[in-house]
C-alpha cells in the first residue's frame, strides 16, 4: 500500500491485486505468476470474466514479463525481495540446525583427554541452550520481529515474562499471537522493542484467544468442517487450534457446503506435496475464505436469477405461441363457417 499506483487503483483492483500476490507465493511458478490469462483469471477469484477483464490491464501494469525455468512468468520486484528475505531466514534456520547437529556429534565423540572433555562440556552446554524451549521461543520472536522490520528489544525480565506466558499458553500460541500482533501493527514504531510493547497486551490477547479456541474446538460444526477439509486435501492440510475460531466465525455466515466448495477451488492449483505450501496453505485459505465464499455465493445468486429469468422467458414465449395457435385456430374456424355453414357440424 506504500505504492502510489496501488492507492490509485479501484477497490476491486486492489482486492484482486492482493489475491494475486498471495497466489504468487504458493503457485507452481512461485514467487512469480504464470503469464497465462486463463490461469490468472482463476487465481484472481473475480465474479466473472468481464470483471477480470475490466481490471486486468490495471493490475498487470504492476508486473513485468520474464522467463523462469523455461516458462513465461510475470514478475513483481517487491514480491521477489520479500521472497528472497524469506529464503534467507529459512537458510539461516537450516544452518542453525546443522550447527546444533554438529555440537551433538562432537559430544558423542568425547574421550579420555581432559581438554576434549572440557570442550565437549562446553559444547554440551551450548546444545542445551540451543534446545531449551525458552531460547527457541526467544529466537522465534526475534525472527518474527525482524521479518516485520522491527527490533525485538527487551531485558532479562522481559524474557522471563515471555517464558511465563509460554508455560501458561504454550510456546506455539505465544509465537503465533506475536506474529498476529506484528501484522496488526505493521509499520508502527517500537522505541523499546516490539516484544516489550507486545507484553503490555499479551496476557489479555492470549486469554481471549484461549477462550475462543477452546469453545471453537468443541463446536461439532467446526469439528465436522475441519475433518472434511483435511480429508479433501488428502491429509496434507491441517487446521490448528488457532484456526478453529476463524472457521467458527465463517460458519456463522456461510454453510459448510459453501466453504467446502471454495476450499476445493483454492487448493486445486496448489502443490500440496511442497512442505512450504503445506505450512501456510491453511492460514492463506482462511485469510481469503470470506471473500471467496462471498464471491461464490454472489455468482450462484446471479446464476439462479439468470436461470429464473430464462425460465420466465421460455414460459412467456410458450404462452405467446399457445395464444397465437388458439387465435389461428379460432380464425380458421370462422373462415370455415363463413364459406361452409355446415362445416362446424362435420366431425
Amino acid at each position: 500500500m506504500s505504492d502510489r499506483r496501488v492507492r490509485r487503483m479501484s477497490p476491486l483492483a486492489v482486492k484482486t491485486y492482493m489475491m494475486l500476490l498471495h497466489e504468487a507465493f504458493v503457485c507452481s511458478t512461485r514467487p512469480n505468476l504464470p503469464d497465462d490469462d486463463e490461469e490468472l483469471y482463476l487465481m484472481a477469484y473475480c465474479s466473472n470474466r468481464q470483471e477480470w477483464e475490466s481490471i486486468r490491464d490495471e493490475i498487470l501494469g504492476m508486473f513485468s514479463k520474464s522467463i523462469a525455468n523455461g516458462k513465461q512468468v510475470l514478475v513483481n520486484s517487491r514480491l521477489c525481495r520479500d521472497w528472497e528475505h524469506l529464503q534467507e531466514i529459512r537458510e539461516a534456520r537450516a544452518e542453525a540446525g546443522k550447527k546444533g547437529g554438529l555440537a551433538k556429534a562432537t559430544k558423542s565423540q568425547a574421550n579420555s583427554s581432559k581438554e576434549v572433555s572440557k570442550q565437549v562440556g562446553k559444547q554440551e552446554s551450548e546444545v542445551k541452550e540451543e534446545e531449551d524451549p525458552d531460547m527457541k521461543l526467544r529466537d522465534e520472536l526475534t525472527i518474527i520481529a525482524a521479518q516485520h522490520k522491527a527490533k525485538a528489544g527487551g531485558y532479562k525480565t522481559t524474557w522471563d515474562e515471555i517464558k511465563t506466558l509460554g508455560l501458561a499458553h504454550g510456546n506455539y500460541a505465544v509465537a503465533s499471537d506475536f506474529k498476529a500482533y506484528m501484522e496488526e501493527f505493521q509499520g508502527d514504531d517500537f522505541p523499546n522493542g516490539a516484544v516489550v510493547a507486545y507484553l503490555k497486551v499479551a496476557a489479555d490477547r492470549l486469554a481471549s484467544d484461549a477462550a475462543s479456541t477452546g469453545t471453537a474446538s468443541q463446536d461439532p460444526d467446526v469439528i465436522s468442517l475441519t475433518r472434511e477439509l483435511i480429508y479433501l486435501s488428502g491429509d496434507k492440510v491441517t487446521f490448528q487450534g488457532r484456526h478453529k475460531p476463524v472457521l467458527a466465525g465463517l460458519l456463522k455466515t456461510y454453510t459448510q457446503e459453501e466453504l467446502i466448495a471454495v476450499f476445493k477451488t483454492f487448493v486445486g492449483d496448489k502443490d500440496l506435496d511442497d512442505s512450504y505450501v503445506q505450512k501456510y496453505v491453511a492460514q492463506n485459505f482462511l485469510d481469503a475464505a470470506d471473500g471467496l465464499a462471498y464471491s461464490a455465493r454472489k455468482r450462484k445468486e446471479e446464476s439462479d436469477k439468470s436461470k429464473i429469468a430464462r425460465e420466465a422467458t421460455v414460459q412467456r414465449i410458450q404462452a405467446e405461441a399457445e395464444a397465437e395457435r388458439l387465435a389461428a385456430e379460432s380464425f380458421r374456424r370462422k373462415e370455415e363457417k363463413l364459406f361452409d355453414p355446415l362445416a362446424h357440424l362435420m366431425v
